[in-house]
C-alpha cells in the first residue's frame, strides 16, 4: 500500500519506453519494495531516481544500495557505465558482467536463459534426490516432490524458455533417481507414476505437465486481466 502511491507518481511522468504502436508509457517495473526503472538517456534516469528518493525521504524508506546497480543498453547492447548518483550524493554502481538477478531470474541486457535452465534443473535435482533418500513412505515422498522440488521449476515457468526436451529429460533423471534410491521400479509403469492417487496412480506431477500448466495459467491471466501495465510488475536493480 506505500509503495502504491509511489508507482502512481511514476506512471505520471512523461518518460520512459513505448509499448508498440498502444503509446503506453513504461518507465518502472514494481512488486512489493523491489523497483526498477526505464529511461531512455541519462537525464530521464536521474529524474526518475530524484522522484523516487523524493519520495522515500517522504515515508522514511532508504535505497539498499547493496542491491541496487545501473545497466545501460543502446541499440540492444550493453554499454559501458560508469554509475548513477543519487540526488543525496551516493553512488549507484554499474552491473555486474555476470548480470543480475530479480524475482529470483538472472537477468543482464537479456535474460540469460541458459544460466538459469543449469541452475533450475540443478537445484530440482538436488532436492529430489534429498527426498529419495529421506526413507519417506511412497505417498509422502511423493507429496514431497510435488511442493518441494516441482516448485522450483514451477517458480520459471513463462518466464524459462523451456523447450520440451528441456522439460522430458528432467523427467527422466527424475525416474533414475527414484530407481536409483529404490522409491520407483526400473520396470514400473512411467504413465502410473504421474497419474493422480484418486484414480490408481502415485500422483507424482511432471515436470513437462507443470510447465504446460503453468503457461496456460500465466497466459489465460494476461489475456483476462485489466490491470494496468505499468503498476503490477517486477524488479530489483535501476535500469538505464
Amino acid at each position: 500500500m506505500i509503495m502504491a502511491p509511489l508507482s502512481m507518481l511514476l506512471n505520471e511522468e512523461r518518460k520512459g519506453y513505448k509499448l508498440g504502436n498502444s503509446g503506453k508509457l513504461v518507465n518502472h517495473l514494481l512488486f512489493m519494495d523491489d523497483l526498477k526503472l526505464y529511461g531512455k538517456n541519462q537525464d530521464e534516469v536521474d529524474a526518475l531516481l530524484g522522484l523516487v528518493q523524493e519520495y522515500s525521504n517522504d515515508i522514511g524508506m532508504e535505497f539498499g544500495m547493496d542491491k541496487c546497480a545501473v545497466l545501460g543498453i543502446k541499440n540492444g547492447k550493453r554499454v559501458e557505465c560508469s554509475g548513477v548518483e543519487l540526488p543525496s550524493g551516493d553512488m549507484m554502481k554499474e552491473v555486474e558482467e555476470d548480470g543480475y538477478k530479480y524475482l529470483g531470474v538472472l537477468q543482464a541486457e537479456v535474460q540469460m536463459n541458459k544460466e538459469m535452465k543449469e541452475k533450475v534443473e540443478k537445484e530440482y535435482l538436488r532436492r529430489v534426490k534429498l527426498l529419495a533418500r529421506s526413507k519417506l513412505y511412497a505417498g509422502n515422498l511423493v507429496r514431497g516432490i510435488n511442493a518441494w522440488a516441482i516448485g522450483v521449476v514451477r517458480y520459471s515457468a513463462g518466464i524459462i524458455d523451456w523447450t520440451e526436451g528441456d522439460l522430458k529429460k528432467m523427467d527422466v533423471k527424475t525416474r533414475k533417481t527414484l530407481s536409483m534410491a529404490g522409491a520407483f521400479h526400473t520396470r514400473g509403469s512411467s504413465l502410473r507414476l504421474y497419474i493422480k492417487r484418486k484414480e490408481g496412480g502415485k500422483g507424482l506431477i511432471s515436470v513437462e505437465d507443470c510447465v504446460k500448466l503453468e503457461r496456460a495459467n500465466l497466459k489465460s491471466y494476461v489475456s483476462e486481466s485489466e490491470e494496468s501495465q505499468g503498476s503490477c510488475i517486477y524488479g530489483t536493480s535501476e535500469k538505464r
